[in-house]
């Protein structure tokens, strides 16, 4: 039986090296995981703003008459699409991307269709496209903003 024992009955170095160093070989990538999705977490709040940003500032434009509005919604309508089209790429690079894909245990280097992706394609390229459509039709338009006109009143005093 081999003595296990150092000094005063406490265990030997070996002892404590051979108990620590399985557990220190996972301490790298837990750390790494927690910081990508950290990073995840703040580019998903980003690309919510952006886009939420945005469509204030179409509904607002849509709202508010004045005289060079066609050529303003022309570029109100690149700038939406723009966003639309890099928040869409970068979900879908980060959708194929080898380290993400072996975190989530998905195919690397192929676009997986599970329901994140999906609702993610929902929310930020269906919606803020139909939201701009309906900002150019008044009856949609008017339905929308329509709870938003007994604030105005009491706002204006009218």
């Amino acid at each position: 039986m081999e003595n296990r024992s150092g000094l005063f009955g406490f265990p030997t170095l070996a002892v404590i090296a051979a108990a620590i160093i399985p557990g220190a070989y996972y301490l790298g990538p837990v750390q790494i995981v927690g910081y990508i999705e950290w990073v995840l977490q703040h580019l998903r709040i980003l690309a919510l703003f952006l886009l939420v940003a945005i469509l204030l500032a179409t509904v607002l434009l849509s709202s508010y008459p004045f005289q060079p509005q066609s050529g303003v919604k022309m570029i109100f309508a690149g700038l939406l699409l723009v966003t639309v089209g890099s928040i869409l790429t970068v979900g879908t690079q980060m959708n194929r991307d080898e380290v993400i894909s072996r975190i989530t245990r998905s195919a690397p280097g192929r676009v997986t269709w599970n329901a994140g992706y999906v609702i993610n394609i929902l929310i930020f390229g269906v919606v803020p496209l139909l939201a701009y459509v309906g900002s150019g039709v008044r009856p949609i338009r008017d339905g929308i903003l329509g709870f938003m006109e007994p604030v105005i009143r009491t706002l204006t005093n009218h």
